[in-house]
């Protein structure tokens, strides 16, 4: 059954990495519902008893769950479980064989380790721990009798035959086999327990909201009754090594292009290129000069709202709304009509354009671009 489970395992696995892309979105913080079948073992009395040869089998369970995130670490989960355990051998004494089904409920407590502090969240792999505690209710039986009502009598030589050994008919005693069909009720105190389990595994995350797991669930029963056998103190337990497929509900919490989004966020969120103390993610102005002083934002101050900073202004109280040149100066309104005038090309034809010139250097020099011989012709028309 375990060889099963785990090629079942292994051909979704072939399918899910067909699937991924750069673009895989990771699920998380999203509620999801599960089913899950598996193989169940026995691990009790009859496994610890001196000189017997036992057969412990692997039988069928199966479980229905529903997953709740609580943090992007951690999840609660809730199951209904059917489970199934057997066991048969010879002593010195006897044989002995039971068959127990066991129904039941738990809840529990899970870390996962794909949350960016063990493994990364961008990786198809999930990997999980964790445990709890649940309660179930059992019903216990061993197979007496055949499809006759036949009872078993085991032999020296290893037959089964239909009178004892000891029997004064036992030359005529016959060979018989067992039905495997668990008939009898083992009487019992209890039909209810409690008990703990440590449960771990791992997911293959193979679309946006379905998710293949393996898991190992072990469970410390609080009695010694599923077997039948109750010779010592020593509790029943029982495994499940299981598959399941789980759905989730919702969209992904986040892509993983925006995991990387985020990681990048946080490096440049802590980076200062400039120096100003206004880290780059809010920094407005991100070439400010080494030494300057800036607002918030990031960018150089300018205490009279002229837009020349106050490292450059050279006229540090300018009037509210006034027009100033680069260096923070208020503009006359000749200055305002030449800067126009210049900066529209219209300058040229004008009556005080030499006077201007001469004036004004600096602003012809950075605005005029005319020749000299329309120069000329201004000076000699006026």
């Amino acid at each position: 059954m375990r060889i099963l489970t785990s090629l079942a395992l292994i051909a979704l696995a072939g399918t899910a990495s067909a699937q991924f892309t750069t673009k895989y979105e990771y699920l998380s913080m999203n509620p999801a519902i599960g089913l899950g079948l598996g193989s169940t073992n026995y691990f009790g009395e009859l496994n610890s008893i001196e000189e017997f040869s036992a057969a412990k089998t692997s039988t069928f369970g199966g479980h229905l769950y529903y997953m709740h995130p609580i943090s992007p670490s951690v999840f609660g989960k809730a199951s209904l479980n059917f489970n199934k355990i057997s066991h048969w051998g010879i002593d010195s004494v006897e044989v002995r064989n039971f068959s127990t089904h066991i129904y039941g409920g738990d809840v529990g407590a899970f870390y996962r380790l794909d949350n960016d502090i063990v493994f990364d969240q961008q990786k198809p792999l999930t990997v999980f721990v964790g445990g709890g505690v649940g309660f179930a209710a059992f019903n216990a039986k061993e197979d007496l009798t055949n499809e006759s009502s036949e009872n078993y009598y085991y032999w020296s030589d290893g037959t089964i035959r239909n009178l004892s050994e000891e029997d004064p008919n036992a030359n005529n005693a016959a060979s018989i086999s067992r039905d495997y069909n668990y008939e009898t009720e083992i009487e019992s105190d209890k039909s209810a327990f409690a008990y703990l389990y440590l449960e771990g595994g791992f997911g293959l995350k193979i679309t946006h909201n379905l998710t293949a797991n393996l898991s190992y669930k072990h469970s410390f029963a609080f009695t010694d009754e599923l077997d039948g056998v109750t010779s010592n103190d020593k509790k029943d337990r029982f495994d499940y090594f299981n598959i399941s497929m789980a759905w989730s509900f919702g969209k992904p919490y986040r892509t993983a292009d925006e995991i990387l989004r985020d990681k990048e966020a946080e490096t440049i969120d802590m980076s200062d290129l400039d120096g100003d103390g206004v880290t780059d993610l809010y920094d407005l102005c991100a070439k400010t000069p080494y030494g300057w002083e800036v607002d918030n934002e990031g960018c150089p101050l300018d205490s009279d709202g002229d837009r020349v900073p106050d490292k450059l202004d050279k006229e540090p109280n300018t009037a509210k709304d006034a027009v100033v040149n680069e260096e923070g100066v208020t503009l006359t309104e000749e200055e305002i009509e030449v800067l126009y005038l210049l900066q529209t090309g219209q300058v040229g034809g004008h009556e005080k354009f030499a006077e201007w010139k001469a004036k004004y250097p600096k602003m012809f020099s950075k605005y005029y671009s005319g020749s000299a011989t329309s120069t000329n012709q201004s000076e000699s028309e006026e």
